[in-house]
């Protein structure tokens, strides 16, 4: 009887999830809202809907749909750029290094998911100057990621790179080139295996230019 009533019990309520977990549930339900309704047409209601939690637990957590849509923002960038510590190189090489760190850019700008929220930026900005802004935010912090590594292997003197913002600048151009002819529909948006192969490709030019291709 007592084990039959337990069982019962362990049928009812799923375990709570963690602060963590419920966090990177509320990103994944606020990328798919906004991507598939818009921005304008998202509310905080829908995203709470989707996640299974009530619009004043959800609004605990952001204080509006723009907090929202930074939030997410913030995830992505942290999910992409996240990377062994590059102040050694005995665990991996500096081409690996940069590679990890280059393939994480690509992903935020020529990945799928990049093209749809690019497009909803260039959409919105105008009615909605929040989500430009958050916008112009995440590509201000992952270009200050990229150069802050060329400029620790610059000073490790691992590349030679006397000028590691212009370096910076000039990968950085490399690397989201393709984005104005997917955001114009003359390409596709790449996937995992062809990210791989761009970022491996931008990175030996970079390291090697021309004579080592």
């Amino acid at each position: 009887m007592d084990d039959n009533k337990a069982k019962r019990r362990g049928r009812g309520r799923p375990p709570a999830r963690s602060a963590e977990e419920t966090a990177g549930v509320i990103v994944e339900a606020a990328i798919t809202e906004f991507l598939t309704s818009g921005y304008a047409q998202t509310s905080v209601e829908a995203v709470a809907r989707r996640v299974g939690i009530s619009t004043r637990t959800l609004y605990r957590l952001v204080e509006n749909k723009a907090a929202l849509f930074r939030m997410a923002a913030e995830s992505r960038i942290e999910a992409s750029l996240a990377s062994p510590d590059t102040a050694g190189t005995a665990q991996s090489g500096v081409e690996e290094q940069l590679a990890q760190i280059v393939l994480g850019y690509a992903r935020l700008f020529l990945s799928e998911e990049a093209a749809r929220t690019a497009r909803l930026v260039m959409a919105e900005m105008d009615q909605f100057p929040e989500v430009g802004a958050s916008y112009r935010e995440m590509a201000l912090k992952v270009s200050d990621t990229l150069e802050a590594h060329i400029r620790r292997l610059a000073a490790a003197g691992k590349i030679a790179c006397p000028e590691p913002a212009l370096a910076a600048d000039l990968l950085r151009g490399m690397i989201i080139g393709p984005q104005r002819q997917m955001l114009l529909g003359l390409r596709p948006p790449m996937g995992a295996v062809e990210l791989e192969a761009w970022a491996a490709s931008c990175v030996r030019m970079f390291l090697y230019g021309c004579t080592r291709l």
